[in-house]
């Protein structure tokens, strides 16, 4: 696992990077909602409480695929103090 950090102009963006299977593009829509999850010992709210607490900040969450396999987690928050 790598985690990547930027600061740019206006934004601040963390990304979580992996090499893992990635998500089935069937379940790629549904990661988000609560209580949902493809694995066994799992609760399903992980995400969907992430991407409220980013959104709350007022920034924004997003899962992908990554080529040559495994995701990326990348959240894009703003950046207060320029």
């Amino acid at each position: 696992m790598e985690i990547v950090a930027s600061v740019l102009k206006g934004k601040i963006e963390i990304a979580v990077l992996d090499r893992g299977e990635g998500i089935p593009q069937e379940e790629a829509e549904k990661i988000f909602d609560p209580f949902y999850t493809s694995k066994i010992n799992g609760s399903g709210v992980g995400l969907s409480i992430a991407k409220r607490f980013v959104e709350a900040a007022g920034g924004k969450l997003s899962v992908r695929n990554r080529k040559g396999g495994g995701g990326e987690a990348r959240i894009v928050l703003p950046r207060e103090n320029q």
